[in-house]
């Protein structure tokens, strides 16, 4: 039941990039490559980390809740078990004051041999009976006392694997900004040394010729075109799970946080539990109960609204049409719009 998350630590191990002096403009590119890489890296750990958070979260407050529906069981079987225990003890009082007649007693009164035999047998069975009541509230007292011992281990362990996931996650956003820090300033002395050689560039074509020059200096003060517009989603019309497509993408740039559910920050299953909460549909605020909650959906066959599952179950985002998801990345990245075919093979996909 219990959230395990050993081998985390080792998916962390993740050694630091450190700037050195390539002598190239080529040989600062190569490195900003590899520290890109290292940074992508980084990425993926800290989406396993936030998941294994969510579902240590979860378990715990899975677990303190069954302790609130023990401790209920066990105060009201305590009141069950002292009122039976006073019936029992009225019963034996009343028989102690008023001893069952003999059967002579019974025989002169009845004048019946069988109601001697009716009358012993009735006074057998309701003892029998009250402390047949008795013994099993007694045991499924007993029963409750063992379960609420083993919940409190459980809310214990529970406990500790919060602390140990919420330690990981410092720990991998630490590594994320150093790492950040490094990419930054490497891509800040590629710039420098790119516009010094085209500086030098330029002086050089303006002392052979003036047309060159001029050539020279249209050509770095040329605007740079760019094609990064974004086709727009046309999402279906309609209610059902449509609607928490159109919940969701109002979101968009939102920051990503960790452990987000709010409009202030979302990390990837908060975005979805927030969507589907807002239309009335409660989900788990972690991956691997959402994909274990609803039934499977192949990805030929995906809907807006479907959940798909990547990196081991570590990460997820909404479908919205048109080959396109709607998600919360990562650290340091907004919620987006994306290409459902650049975050890999899925892992599958449900359908609340």
């Amino acid at each position: 039941m219990l959230l395990g998350i050993a081998g985390l630590g080792a998916g962390l191990a993740i050694p630091m990039v450190t700037l050195g002096q390539p002598s190239s403009v080529q040989g600062q590119q190569a490195q900003i490559a590899q520290l890109q890489n290292r940074l992508n890296s980084i990425n993926y750990q800290a989406s396993v980390a936030v998941n294994n958070y969510d579902g240590a979260m979860w378990h715990l407050q899975t677990a303190r809740h069954q302790i609130v529906e023990n401790t209920a069981a066990i105060k009201n079987n305590k009141v069950q078990f002292v009122r039976s225990e006073g019936v029992l003890a009225t019963r034996l009082r009343e028989l102690y004051a008023t001893p069952t007649p003999s059967p002579v007693q019974v025989l002169l009164a009845s004048g019946n041999i069988t109601s001697i035999v009716d009358t012993s047998n009735l006074v057998q069975h309701i003892g029998k009976e009250d402390a047949r009541v008795v013994t099993g509230v007694r045991d499924t007292l007993t029963r409750l006392k063992t379960a609420r011992v083993q919940l409190e281990a459980a809310q214990k362990t529970a406990a500790q694997q919060v602390a140990n996931a919420s330690a990981q996650k410092s720990k991998v956003l630490g590594l994320l900004n150093q790492q950040q820090q490094v990419l930054d300033h490497a891509k800040a002395n590629l710039r420098a040394q790119i516009a010094a050689q085209q500086a030098a560039a330029a002086r050089a074509a303006a002392a052979q010729r003036a047309a060159a020059r001029a050539a020279a200096a249209q050509q770095l003060t040329a605007p740079q075109s760019s094609s990064g517009a974004q086709t727009p989603i046309n999402l279906p019309s309609g209610s059902g799970n449509a609607a928490a497509v159109s919940v969701a993408e109002r979101y968009l740039g939102v920051p990503y946080v960790w452990g987000g559910e709010s409009p202030s920050g979302f990390d990837c299953s908060g975005l979805v539990a927030y969507a589907y909460a807002q239309i009335g549909r409660s989900l788990p605020h972690y991956t691997v109960a959402q994909f274990n909650m609803f039934p499977r959906v192949p990805i030929s066959q995906l809907q807006p609204g479907d959940i798909v599952f990547f990196y081991g179950l570590s990460h997820e985002a909404m479908y919205i049409g048109g080959g396109m998801v709607v998600q919360a990345p990562h650290t340091g990245a907004f919620v987006e719009n994306t290409p459902l075919s650049s975050l890999g093979t899925p892992d599958g996909a449900v359908r609340p």
